[in-house]
């Protein structure tokens, strides 16, 4: 077994040979969660319908966008979920908008809704 710093660094030094960082503070809420650090929740969205998304997980990518980082980030948070809860996604790069929905057909997951915000976006995704 290793211990959650073991698996930290690891995966830091991963993503450093492949000239990919990811920020020590992504790696620990999302990818080797400690209780304390986890991000689930409780939240509950409502869309511009006023349907309402019981939220069950949050995934903050930052500036990342699918391509840098934001999917392992999705998959390993998708990871932690049952199936029929949602993931929400929140990311400031404008490429997720196109990317996620064809990423959502090719792993079953469905996007519920998106909402557009000043400094980054919403997206909430049901897992399959």
């Amino acid at each position: 077994m290793y211990t959650y710093e073991e698996k930290n660094e690891a995966l830091l030094t991963m993503h450093k040979r492949l000239n990919k960082i990811v920020a020590p503070s992504l790696l620990e809420k999302v990818l080797f969660p400690r209780m304390e650090d986890c991000l689930m929740s409780t939240a509950i969205f409502r869309t511009r319908d006023g349907q309402a998304i019981a939220v069950s997980a949050v995934c903050d990518g930052g500036d990342q966008g699918c391509g840098g980082g934001l999917l392992l980030l999705m998959l390993q948070a998708m990871k932690r979920l049952e199936p029929g809860a949602v993931l929400e996604v929140r990311s400031t790069d404008a490429g997720v908008r196109e990317d996620l929905p064809a990423w959502c057909r090719m792993t079953g997951n469905a996007l519920l809704a998106e909402q557009e915000g000043e400094r980054r976006n919403r997206y909430f995704l049901r897992k399959a």
